[in-house]
């Protein structure tokens, strides 16, 4: 764990989460378009790709739950995918340490799993 930083606690609501992860990227001094091909600051980086799991992994939870209800499967799986997604394009920027890594790539792992059960659900065309 970082020095003064607390994890997210299970119990975080999806508010609570993008708020966060506003708060997160305004602490950035890098805009999006100074990173697009640059190393990320480390906290900030880290920081909003451990959020962008754990708002794709409550997406896809939600979408799990939701099994039979195809209007919320249909509409949580993008959103889950699309965080999974940015996390691959972004976490190559980053250097981060062993700690860090494990922590990230344990999120990522829960997130691709939950995908991965996601696709085995067939959600019927209109």
């Amino acid at each position: 764990m970082r020095s003064g930083k607390q994890r997210r606690d299970p119990s975080t609501t999806l508010p609570e989460l993008i708020e966060r992860a506003r708060r997160a990227i305004a602490r950035s001094s890098q805009t999006a378009a100074d990173c697009s091909n640059s190393i990320l600051p480390r906290g900030a980086g880290f920081e909003f790709l451990i959020l962008e799991a754990d708002t794709g992994s409550t997406f896809a939870r939600i979408a799990l739950d939701a099994i039979g209800n195809h209007e919320k499967v249909r509409r949580n799986t993008p959103n889950a995918r699309r965080a999974y997604d940015t996390i691959l394009r972004f976490k190559g920027r980053l250097q981060l340490g062993p700690v860090e890594a494990a922590e990230l790539m344990a999120k990522v792992e829960l997130l691709r799993g939950q995908l991965q059960k996601l696709t085995q659900y067939h959600v019927p065309a209109d």
